[in-house]
């Protein structure tokens, strides 16, 4: 972070006036139980006990909070892997500090179950639904593939990010890659006529800290501040689990009963691993493959937008990523 000297003045960074205290840092969260240490840092007043003044703002999906990163509205931001990768291939600046979940169950296919459609094996050529950009995007095209479906063979249709589900009750989608958490809907609007995909070990999704670099603003001190409040609410929700899941349910709008349905298929720990890395590095295939990114993107140098110093800071043991 810049400090306070005719040289700053001359590079033209922000120094806060004598007597003002610092502009607060600011933070983007995804409302999903992937974010839960973080939501649960906010409700339990972690941030500021650790001396982080953190304005925060609330989005539906990571994807979003990743756009108000790169355009320099936060200086945090929650997201799972895709969203970051396809941020760094368009050759946007910004680190990524701890995943702070993972999930082998996280995303799932639901079928909308009709005339020759009655399992995965009936989707080559029908309309999928996709969470365009999101986790759920890539484990959807990566689902299809398992099954021997070429990502060429069928129809994507965009998911509305505020209302997925309608698209699978209107018919206007055969089957959809979903959130966890959107699952129990999408049945419910279905009345029946909606099947959930049996789950494959095929994507182990990891959910994230991300942070402007330092030279943009945020601090190691800045970091390990951040990752001190989420240390906290780890241990809270090992304690607490019951209070943890109301936390989160009452910022998700759901009940704690639906909420705890998928809970036991998360993992919420900080940690910097190979499974992030080995993420990145298939979606960076998957991202060419399906142009969503532009031709000439280059390698986007993953190991090095990956900060690893704030968390070895707090906990080397949880921090086993070589560079």
């Amino acid at each position: 972070m810049c400090t306070a000297s005719l040289l700053s003045l001359s590079l033209g960074c922000p120094v806060a006036q004598a007597g003002q205290p610092a502009r607060p840092l600011r933070l983007a969260v995804s409302d999903v139980a992937y974010a839960t240490l973080a939501l649960v840092a906010e409700a339990k007043g972690y941030f500021m006990q650790e001396g982080l003044s953190l304005d925060i703002q609330h989005f539906k999906l990571g994807r979003m909070c990743v756009e108000k990163l790169v355009a320099g509205e936060v200086d945090f931001a929650t997201a799972a892997d895709v969203p970051a990768l396809l941020a760094f291939m368009n050759r946007k600046e910004f680190d990524i500090l701890a995943t702070i979940s993972t999930s082998k169950r996280e995303n799932q296919m639901v079928i909308r179950q009709g005339p020759g459609i009655t399992g995965p094996s009936d989707l080559r050529g029908k309309r999928i639904g996709v969470l365009a950009g999101t986790g759920a995007h890539y484990f959807a095209d990566a689902f299809l593939l398992f099954h021997g479906i070429d990502q060429n063979e069928v129809i994507h249709v965009p998911l509305d990010a505020k209302d997925p589900a309608q698209a699978l009750e209107r018919g206007q989608v055969d089957a959809a890659g979903l959130f966890s958490s959107q699952v129990p809907d999408a049945l419910a609007r279905l009345q029946g006529r909606g099947i959930v995909a049996k789950q494959l070990p095929i994507y182990t999704a990891t959910f994230n800290l991300l942070s402007q670099t330092s030279a943009a603003g945020v601090s190691d001190d800045d970091a390990l501040k951040f990752l001190r409040a989420l240390r906290r609410a780890e241990r809270f929700i090992k304690d607490e689990p019951a209070q943890g899941r109301a936390i989160v349910a009452g910022v998700m709008m759901v009940s704690a009963d639906q909420l705890a349905k998928g809970w036991e298929d998360l993992d919420f720990r900080l940690s910097l691993g190979q499974t992030l890395v080995s993420n990145l590095e298939s979606q960076e295939r998957w991202a060419r493959v399906n142009g969503l990114v532009p031709g000439d993107a280059p390698a986007p140098r993953l190991l090095q937008r990956i900060r690893v110093g704030p968390l070895r800071q707090l906990d080397a043991q949880a921090a086993r990523l070589f560079k």
